[in-house]
């Protein structure tokens, strides 16, 4: 009988420290979670799956995460890109996306992941086409520039 009222009493205790931990996690800490996650999907190869995690996420309501997680895909986008080197239209459509949202919320965090996402995409660029170092030196210096004001050691 106790063993049978422990059981009972399992699924609930679960379900609510489940609650309990999704209520406490800050925005600032689920962003992380999904890039981080996403990231490593990337990183395994499974590009279509990283795409998901992240695009489940816009349908929040606040316009920064939605922001963060746009420059998270435009960022996604340049490394697929990276990788393939099939498609420019998509990265430079995901980077547009990304760069309104951020022009309208302002957000500096939003702001480092775009400038590094476009950074990646012009420095392959000018290694394969161009060989003018210019653009990708100056994206990857504004990002190191709102990296220092957030005080992130990225």
């Amino acid at each position: 009988m106790l063993a049978r009222n422990i059981l009972s009493v399992l699924p609930a205790t679960a379900f609510f420290l489940a609650y309990s931990a999704a209520a406490q996690t800050s925005p600032t800490d689920l962003f992380t979670k999904v890039a981080e996650q996403s990231r490593h999907l990337a990183d395994t190869g499974q590009w279509d799956e990283a795409k998901a995690v992240l695009e489940e996420q816009l349908s929040k309501k606040d316009a920064v995460e939605v922001a963060r997680f746009k420059a998270e895909l435009a960022h996604l986008a340049a490394d697929r890109n990276a990788y393939f080197h099939k498609d420019e239209a998509p990265v430079l459509a995901a980077l547009q996306e990304a760069r309104s949202a951020v022009q309208a919320d302002q957000d500096k965090p939003a702001l480092a992941i775009l400038e590094m996402a476009e950074g990646r995409f012009t420095y392959w660029k000018a290694l394969d086409q161009t060989k003018d170092w210019g653009p990708p030196t100056e994206d990857f210096d504004r990002a190191l520039q709102t990296y220092k004001e957030l005080r992130d050691e990225v």
